[in-house]
């Protein structure tokens, strides 16, 4: 058995291992707090994000969420003319990022339920999105356009092209969010260092 007078403080390391929440708490934070920071600074590490529709020219118009909108029968939103900021849009998805203990050994960051999470793997990870044009978008559009004045009017023309179609299918680029960057893995390090020496 040691002597803790050779091994100062080696109990309390000890049940610092043996119970490790502490450690826990603070790393999912850290990785909350950097999921939260990638939204403000549009990368991961040194994965940047790419703008809405790289290389549309212009004027550009976000055509998914603008058939979104029509699909819904309300007027495109003029922030539907914004390349950036990308995935800020409703603020769900940044505003759903948390964390949580999973065992006695890990620590999980990520997105929790609610809406966000069905959509969140697709930004995360980059994929393909398709949605159905229904009827009440073409008769919006068209409501839409004879009002429309400047670069909406030009920007909604272009919507015409989708709208005729019975489906508009888009890529969704990559833009992950959560991860473990370099900085994440020094920082979770640290961490552990700190929490152990107490």
């Amino acid at each position: 058995m040691p002597d803790d007078s050779i091994f100062p403080g080696l109990d309390g390391m000890r049940s610092r291992i043996e119970n490790p929440r502490g450690a826990f708490t603070k790393i999912g934070a850290m990785m909350v707090a950097q999921g939260q920071r990638a939204f403000t600074e549009r990368r991961l590490g040194e994965f940047r994000w790419p703008e809405r529709y790289p290389g549309e020219p212009e004027p550009f118009i976000n055509k998914a969420a603008a058939l979104r909108d029509l699909n819904r029968g309300t007027p495109v939103k003029k922030r539907r003319l914004n390349r950036q900021p990308v995935l800020r849009d409703t603020g769900q998805l940044l505003r759903s990022l948390n964390w949580r203990i999973t065992g006695r050994r890990s620590v999980e960051a990520g997105v929790g339920s609610g809406p966000a999470k069905q959509y969140a793997g697709k930004h995360q990870r980059g994929d393909i999105d398709s949605q159905k044009v229904k009827p009440i978008a073409r008769t919006t559009l068209e409501d839409q356009i004879k009002g429309a004045r400047g670069e909406m009017k030009s920007a909604l023309g272009k919507m015409r092209s989708v709208v005729a179609e019975d489906e508009l299918t888009t890529r969704i680029n990559q833009r992950p969010f959560i991860g473990l960057t370099p900085q994440t893995r020094k920082d979770i390090k640290d961490i552990v260092k700190d929490f152990l020496e107490g």
